[in-house]
């Protein structure tokens, strides 16, 4: 009898590790599927990133012609601005060398009248 209680014994041993054994599996299978589900997701993404990356290059060289353009107008601008601005300024030099010479000849003339003035006081007076 002892040996069917022994048996008996070893045999609710062996069920328990077996059922332990079993919750391990389960539990591992668990992992398992939720490690590739992990994997997939990191898959997907890094697909994604790639062909991101593909296409960056080119986004950037139409976003930096695009800019390049708009820097060329506006440069463009600034140069016929400046072109007029140069014409404006080189008129009004010219301008203030004119009146310069106006003053000057009109200086010259009333000191000349002005001469003649004071000649005229000294035969008249």
């Amino acid at each position: 009898m002892e040996s069917i209680q022994m048996m008996e014994t070893d045999y609710i041993d062996l069920n328990n590790k077996h059922n332990d054994v079993a919750a391990e599996l389960i539990t591992a299978k668990m992992d398992i599927a939720r490690i590739h589900d992990e994997n997939e997701g990191l898959r997907q993404q890094a697909n994604e990133l790639k062909k991101v990356l593909e296409t960056l290059p080119s986004e950037v060289e139409t976003r930096v012609k695009e800019e390049m353009e708009i820097l060329y107008t506006k440069n463009a601008a600034l140069v016929e601005r400046n072109s007029a601005l140069e014409d404006q300024l080189a008129y009004m030099e010219n301008m203030i060398i004119e009146i310069k010479s106006k003053y000057a000849d009109s200086e010259s003339e009333r000191e000349g009248l002005r001469q003649r003035l004071t000649d005229l006081k000294r035969l008249m007076g």
